[in-house]
């Protein structure tokens, strides 16, 4: 084989790559952010570990409104995996019922 027919094979194989890749991306990361959303979108609130403590979020914000007194690495390490994925909550009553277990 030539050494240009040789490149060119090499471009062709090099960009099918790079479209497999981008295609195996976009179907596995969209599908799991729109899940995310829609999950989030469910609950007025969630507690996610924010800063080393826990922080309770309103549903879709970034920034805490309260954040716990009690520091992450002193729960156990179950709650803490769960944390640190988020715990979405539906209402109120069960938020500060979740504030207070962690906070004992």
């Amino acid at each position: 084989m030539p050494l240009k027919s040789y490149r060119i094979f090499l471009a062709g194989v090099l960009a099918a790559v790079c479209v497999a890749a981008a295609a195996a991306v976009f179907f596995y990361v969209s599908p799991q952010q729109e899940a995310d959303t829609v999950e989030a979108d469910r609950f007025a609130y969630y507690l996610k570990a924010y800063d080393g403590k826990v922080g309770a979020f309103y549903s879709g914000e970034s920034a805490p409104f309260y954040t716990l007194t009690v520091p992450l690495n002193v729960l156990p390490e179950v709650d803490q995996q769960e944390l640190r994925e988020g715990i979405f909550v539906e209402d109120e009553a069960r938020l500060r019922q979740i504030i207070e277990d962690f906070e004992g």
